[in-house]
This record gives C-alpha cells, structure tokens and sequence, in this order.
C-alpha cells in the first residue's frame, strides 16, 4: 500500500480520538501494560483506546507519538500485513526524538497475518494496544495466538452506573435524593432494560431501528463462534 496514503490515513483518523468526550468506563487499566480489548460491536472497545490515548496525553505524552489505525477504514481494504511494518516505521518517524510510538491498531482482524506482526513489536518493547470482534479474536484461543504478551480484556455495554454516568447523572444515592431526581433515575432505568445498554445508544433518539440493524450484526457474530 502507498507509504503517503497510509501516513495521510493516521493523520485524519486522530480526529476520532481527539474530538470524542469520553465517558471514563469502570476498568482499571495499568500503565505499560499492552492490551488487547475484545467484544462484540459496538461495546465501546475503541472508547477504551481513546481513553488510554487521553490518559498518556494527560501524563504528558505528545500526541505526535500516538499512532492509532482504525482498520475499518474504506481506504484500508487492500492493506497487507506487510503495510503494518510500515505504520510503525511512520510512527518511529512521528516520534522523531520524543522516544517510541505508542501503536492503537483497532479491528485488526481486518488485516490477515497480523498475529506474528504484533507478537514480534511486542517483543520489541513497543507499547500496543488493539481490538478485534471476529470470531477468532472473541474464542478462548486469543490468548496462545497472542503469546502471553498481551492481557485480555472482555469489554461489555454500559453498566447502569456507567449508563448514568453517560447520561450526566453522577454520585447516586437513592436514599438521599429528591423525589424528581428520582423519577429521572427510574426513567433511565426503564430505557436501560427496554433498549440495552450500547453506549452509542446514548445520544441516539430512535433507538428501536438502531437496535434492529446492530442485533443482526450481533447475531452474525454469535453464530461464528459457535
């Protein structure tokens, strides 16, 4: 793949993390530690890559260091395990004398051949991160495929707290709430079991045809890991 149309991909996806607010999801994630966060869609699995991204940010880290890919990309169809080689070489160059790339390589499954590739950075010290939500990437062989390098992290959809936390409802205490606060909380508990808990579902209006569309998909999935 042309060397300038995958550096021109990196540089436009940064809006996907830089310009998303990120409701902080109840996992407790350790530094220097590379992870490979796996669920079905729509979870929010690349919610936490930009959660990480935000925190290295926060501890100082410059955002020229950062190197996330979303293999979803249209433009990324026809990209070869050989081109993986490549983003890291763009990303040594981003850094220039800041020190190594951090790599985010979401849905990597996209790419096939891409075990050895993340296996031998790891291997290298580099710190990556990816995503995945095919059937190999959800089975309970992901860990030998990955070697041990990587620690394996279940993402699922919201839990209420984190729910209401999405919805600007924070610090819930029922026995020390008004009784309009409280309708409010019962509400969303009602959309909460009604519809699911996908955190896109938050600022979407007509949840029912969302839901219709991402089940199918679900389903999909479900019936290849079994």
């Amino acid at each position: 793949m042309n060397r300038d149309i995958l550096k021109q991909i990196i540089i436009d996806q940064k809006e996907m993390y830089l310009d998303n607010l990120l409701i902080s999801r109840d996992y407790d994630l350790e530094e220097n530690v590379n992870y490979c966060f796996v669920g079905i869609r729509r979870t929010g699995k690349s919610y936490m890559m930009y959660q990480q991204i935000h925190d290295l940010m926060n501890d100082g880290i410059s955002s020229s260091q950062i190197v996330y890919v979303n293999f979803e990309d249209e433009r990324l169809l026809e990209i070869s395990v050989d081109d993986l080689n490549t983003i890291l070489e763009l990303g040594i160059e981003f850094s220039g004398s800041k020190g190594k790339p951090y790599l985010f390589l979401d849905e990597i499954q996209n790419v096939d051949g891409w075990e050895k590739f993340v296996r031998r950075v790891a291997d290298m010290k580099y710190r990556i991160n990816i995503t995945g939500s095919n059937s190999k990437m959800l089975s309970k062989e992901i860990a030998s495929t990955l070697g041990g390098r990587f620690m394996i992290v279940n993402v699922f959809p919201y839990s209420f707290k984190e729910y209401l936390s999405a919805n600007h409802i924070e610090n819930v205490r029922l026995d020390q709430i008004g009784t309009k606060k409280r309708a409010d909380i019962v509400s969303q508990y009602e959309q909460y079991v009604t519809y699911g808990t996908f955190p896109e579902l938050v600022d979407i209006k007509n949840k029912r045809p969302f839901l219709k569309r991402h089940h199918q998909q679900v389903w999909v999935d479900i019936n290849q890991i079994v």
